[in-house]
């Protein structure tokens, strides 16, 4: 009986016996109102790279942030305003130690003005070309970093797969990203769906005040979707699941701090 049971657990992943591929469309509504389901389907379906369209759907999605975030180029400045006033102080502090000149220092600060510009056509494709790369980088990395965890966990979960989840489950920290914008225009600073929203930024300091502002309740919602991902197609326990995710996300706040120490508030 044993050994039957085994031939039809084995007979269910071949072939012939997998499910079709999913539609796009299935994969996108089925994450934002049922992962566990879908991606037990996904777990039984042919192979395919779900991952891209989804992907392409973020690009897009991140794009319209950034065109409805230069809807109000007073917001921008603002933020632009807090850099170079921080700019000013280092600069200033080089001075007096004599590391650089005040021409040398005058010089930097017209060269960030230049760059930092929210009405210049150079700072708009500057700010669409590195917003694109950074989120390819991050969904390849954090999928790398995933499937190594899997790997330690002695998982067959295929780095397709761990794509096809990321990819997913990026979907919904660009809804957020779109909503995070909305309420920024509305407020009139930059704020994200997180425990920022209910502080002021003197308060909490620029490590503080970068780390709450991480706490997004949209990458929370990802990250526990990507870890439903993870146990359904990646056959390892809850917990363990969990863990890999939400320790990498710790991780990514402590560089998040350190980076903020270093080079001061760019989240």
């Amino acid at each position: 009986m044993e050994e039957n049971n085994q031939n039809i657990r084995q007979s269910e992943h071949t072939p012939d016996a997998l499910l079709p591929k999913m539609s796009a469309g299935d994969i996108i509504s089925g994450v934002l109102s049922s992962p566990g389901e879908t991606y037990s389907e996904m777990a039984i379906s042919r192979p395919a790279n779900y991952w891209l369209i989804p992907i392409l759907i973020v690009l897009i999605l991140n794009g319209i942030s950034i065109f409805l975030s230069f809807q109000n180029p007073e917001l921008i400045q603002k933020k632009m305003d807090e850099s170079l006033e921080k700019t000013r102080t280092k600069l200033e502090e080089q001075i007096k130690s004599g590391e650089i000149t005040r021409e040398q220092a005058d010089q930097a600060l017209e060269m960030q003005k230049k760059f930092t510009n929210p009405e210049s056509i150079l700072f708009k494709i500057t700010s669409y070309a590195s917003s694109t790369i950074f989120v390819i980088a991050v969904f390849f990395v954090l999928s790398l970093a995933l499937f190594i965890g899997m790997k330690i966990f002695k998982s067959d979960m295929s780095f397709q797969n761990i794509l096809n989840v990321v990819g997913s489950a990026s979907i919904i920290t660009a809804i957020g990203g779109i909503v995070s914008i909305a309420i920024s225009l509305m407020l009139g600073e930059i704020k994200t769906i997180s425990p920022a929203l209910l502080i002021n930024k003197s308060s909490a300091g620029d490590i503080g005040y970068s780390i709450l502002s991480s706490i997004d309740a949209f990458t929370i919602w990802a990250y526990v979707v990507i870890s439903i991902g993870l146990v359904k197609i990646g056959n390892i326990s809850t917990g363990k699941s969990y863990g890999l995710v939400f320790g990498l996300w710790i991780v990514w706040l402590i560089f998040v701090a350190l980076f903020t120490v270093v080079f001061g508030s760019m989240f």
